[in-house]
């Protein structure tokens, strides 16, 4: 009986142990998102509008892309994504490497493909995608790091956005609609 108890305590103890998830080995990565707008209306904003929208503030419940390297190349596989909280930060555990941090625009084959598709024909509004300028822009990441692995402390990552007007929102596309007055 005592025998019998010792062997299922054992499975039990087992079962637990490989039930664990194993805690994410490397160094804790501490990232801050902000972001800035531009103005994007008619008659030149009082001074305090330009200011606030010149100021950075969190990046709230973004999702973000890790992919391996300090470019952005499509053809690796994002290895993780981080959603920045309420403030704009997040944070994760990465081990010793180049890493790169890029946005939904610019995590995939796939979003590369729909966003030429959207903008391969002229409208009244944009004109045809420069498909050389966007496979640039795609391949600049939104934010890169190193980490050496000898890091005592957590690191700290600082993404910007800058939030464009819907009428150069497009970098490799031209507007041709109608301005703001």
């Amino acid at each position: 009986m005592i025998q019998r108890l010792v062997l299922v305590s054992i499975i039990i103890s087992a079962q637990l142990f490989f039930a664990q998830k194993p805690k994410k080995l490397g160094v804790l990565v501490e990232g801050e998102v902000t972001q800035t707008s531009q103005y994007c209306g008619g008659a030149r904003p009082p001074q305090e509008l330009l200011k606030r929208l010149a100021t950075p503030s969190p990046l709230a419940n973004q999702k973000l892309y890790i992919r391996s390297g300090l470019v952005n190349e499509l053809r690796i596989p994002v290895l993780d994504s981080v959603v920045t909280d309420k403030k704009g930060n997040f944070k994760i555990k990465l081990p010793k490497g180049d890493y790169c941090i890029v946005n939904r625009q610019k995590k995939d084959v796939e979003t590369f493909n729909e966003y030429l598709e959207k903008y391969r024909i002229e409208t009244e509004t944009y004109g045809v995608i420069d498909k050389d300028c966007y496979s640039d822009f795609v391949q600049q990441p939104d934010g890169f790091l190193t980490i050496k692995g000898t890091e005592k402390k957590a690191i700290k990552w600082k993404i910007h956005y800058e939030n464009p007007c819907e009428y150069n929102a497009n970098r490799c596309v031209q507007y041709k609609g109608k301005l703001p007055q």
